[in-house]
C-alpha cells in the first residue's frame, strides 16, 4: 500500500477524508476477499461488513504501516465505520 501522507499531500481536508474512505474500503474489501470496494459502505460498521476481530487487527496493521502511525488494537471498535476511521486518520495524519 502506498504511503498515505504522500497520497494525500496537497488535498484539502474533505478530499483527504474521501480518499481515506476509498483506501479503507479497498483494504476492507481485500481482507474480506471482495472484488469491489464499493460493496464496503462508509456508514456500515466494520462488524456489519463482516470484519471479525482478527480481520480488524489486520486492517489496523495495514493502515498503521501505510500511515506510519501507531494505531490502537481497538481502532475499529473506537472508529466503527469507514467514515469515522477516515476522519480519525485524517486528523492523526494532518493535525
Amino acid at each position: 500500500m502506498q504511503d498515505l501522507r504522500q497520497l494525500l499531500a496537497g488535498l484539502d481536508p474533505q478530499a483527504r477524508t474521501k480518499q481515506l474512505q476509498t483506501v479503507i474500503a479497498t483494504q476492507v474489501a481485500a481482507i474480506l476477499g471482495l472484488d469491489d470496494p464499493g460493496q464496503v459502505l462508509p456508514e456500515a460498521t466494520f462488524k456489519e461488513s463482516g470484519i471479525d476481530s482478527l480481520m480488524a487487527l489486520e486492517l489496523r496493521n495495514r493502515l498503521a504501516t501505510a500511515a506510519g502511525l501507531r494505531l490502537a488494537a481497538t481502532l475499529t471498535y473506537d472508529q466503527p465505520t469507514p467514515a469515522a476511521l477516515a476522519a480519525y486518520l485524517n486528523d492523526a495524519l494532518f493535525p
